[in-house]
């Protein structure tokens, strides 16, 4: 994994969240699961995980629904701009971000698959990367 800025910054599509993340990545995945594809309306998820992070906002505070137990999804209360997912990895809080609401994305590219089992079928991505039939290669 290329060396990351230690502050991240994003926000929504109309400005009203901003966001800034203190930490190194931890993970950087593309998510096939049905629950990323039906909270974004995408065909598959790019999102880059923070654990033992300082997570702040400004401007609105963003939205969030309980999507599945322990799983809280962050989102604009104005325009709706999924922003992130949140819950528990290796026994402790994480936040992964979705890359697209980031304010420098080509600095986070994937590096595995997750969930391909939930892949839709008419829907692949041409690279060499590790893929997973669920979070982890142990899962």
């Amino acid at each position: 994994m290329e060396d990351h800025h230690e502050k991240v910054t994003g926000g929504c599509l109309c400005g009203a969240v901003r966001y800034e993340v203190r930490g190194k990545p931890y993970k950087i995945t593309y998510c096939h699961c049905l629950s990323c594809r039906k909270a974004t309306g995408a065909p598959i998820v790019a999102m880059v995980m923070f654990r033992d992070c300082e997570v702040s906002y400004s401007g609105q505070e963003p939205q969030r629904y309980d999507s599945s137990p322990g799983v809280r999804r962050g989102f604009c209360p104005t325009c709706g701009t999924p922003l992130t997912w949140e819950g528990e990895w290796d026994g402790g809080p994480i936040f992964e971000f979705h890359i697209s609401t980031l304010d420098r994305p080509d600095e986070y590219a994937p590096g595995r698959h997750a969930f391909v089992r939930h892949r839709i079928s008419w829907f692949d991505v041409a690279d060499q990367l590790p893929r997973h039939e669920g979070s982890s290669p142990s899962a």
